[in-house]
């Protein structure tokens, strides 16, 4: 029985944080854009690395891909998806600045 009420509550803090979470990225139409983005290209990634996977299996004698191009592939990505949110950030704390001096 405690364990229910424990698991009822620590649900409502996940669905806390998740709605605070939504109500951020959509705030502003950027960040929404900027959310769209993100949800595009990480579906986009997994295809592209499940495909990479079956034509390494189809073609190759080695089973697995190398771990190095892993790698490399997550460091591609996080460039592609954090690259973007910053210069977002940036420009939208340089308008305020310069419309607050203005």
């Amino acid at each position: 029985m405690v364990k229910f009420f424990f698991l009822f509550f620590e649900r409502e803090k996940i669905y806390k944080k998740m709605n605070r979470t939504w109500n951020y990225a959509t705030s502003e139409p950027n960040r929404l854009l900027l959310t769209i983005y993100w949800i595009m290209l990480i579906g986009f990634s997994i295809l592209l690395f499940n495909l990479s996977q079956v034509k390494q299996r189809l073609f190759s004698k080695e089973k697995k891909i190398p771990l190095i191009f892993v790698r490399k592939y997550f460091h591609i990505l996080a460039v592609f998806m954090f690259v973007p949110a910053y210069l977002h950030e940036v420009i939208s704390i340089w308008k305020k600045k310069t419309i607050n001096n203005f």
